[in-house]
């Protein structure tokens, strides 16, 4: 079993209750338990930070406390990209490790380069993505790097826009295109429908039809096989 001790925990947590002990923990009236227990440091407690003493809690506030002493460490951090830059730090705890021996100055400009390209990710649309929306991103994503945050996470997302440059203009071309194909099609059939309708007319032409020069006389006799007919 896993258990999370915290500070803020009012009430004390066990690892076992009292009632679950049976033979499968007591052994010739001996108990043996094996515990392992690791402390995992906040980076805020760092001369680097800024810490929080005391906090008044707003339960209606997601994470309160890890927003305040966000709020104390990058005072100078664009309030647009908060929000952002805070769930990934929940998210990866390591973004925050990453920088515990950096200067605040250092780190608060780190924090600005990724909150610019987390923002441009949550506010740009596909039809925004023009070669100088494209070429910005790209140079944002070139400078975050600088930083020494792990970005695996991000890179998909960032080629994936990247590839969407000139998407309008693509998408109008691909459009057009269809629609010719399209409008070959149409034509392509109408001229199929004609052309069997043509045969059928071609073969009800032909149905007793006997073939003769123009320039031939009429004569007679022609339905008799005795008679000689003379052309001339």
């Amino acid at each position: 079993m896993e258990f999370e001790f915290s500070a803020d925990v009012l009430r004390s947590k066990s690892f076992v209750f009292y009632d679950d002990f049976n033979s499968g923990f007591i052994v010739n009236d001996t108990l043996m338990i094996e515990v392992g227990i690791f402390v995992i440091k906040n980076v805020y407690e760092n001369e680097q930070y800024w810490t929080v003493r005391k906090i008044d809690k707003n339960p209606d506030t997601k994470n309160p406390l890890f927003h305040e002493m966000f709020m104390r460490s990058f005072a100078n951090i664009d309030l647009n990209y908060v929000p952002l830059l805070e769930k990934v730090c929940l998210q990866y705890p390591y973004f925050l490790v990453s920088q515990e021996k950096r200067s605040r100055k250092f780190t608060e400009c780190a924090f600005t380069v990724l909150g610019l390209v987390l923002y441009f990710l949550n506010t740009k649309q596909v039809k925004d993505m023009d070669d100088e929306a494209c070429d910005h991103l790209k140079k944002l994503w070139e400078e975050v790097k600088i930083f020494g945050f792990d970005l695996s996470w991000l890179e998909s997302d960032v080629k994936s826009a990247l590839n969407l440059k000139n998407y309008t203009q693509k998408m109008a071309n691909l459009r057009k295109a269809k629609e010719r194909v399209d409008d070959l099609e149409i034509r392509t059939k109408k001229l199929q429908t004609e052309l069997e309708r043509a045969k059928k007319d071609l073969v009800k032409a032909e149905d007793g039809f006997e073939e003769r020069n123009l320039d031939d006389i009429l004569g007679y006799g022609r339905s008799n096989p005795l008679m000689k007919f003379n052309n001339g």
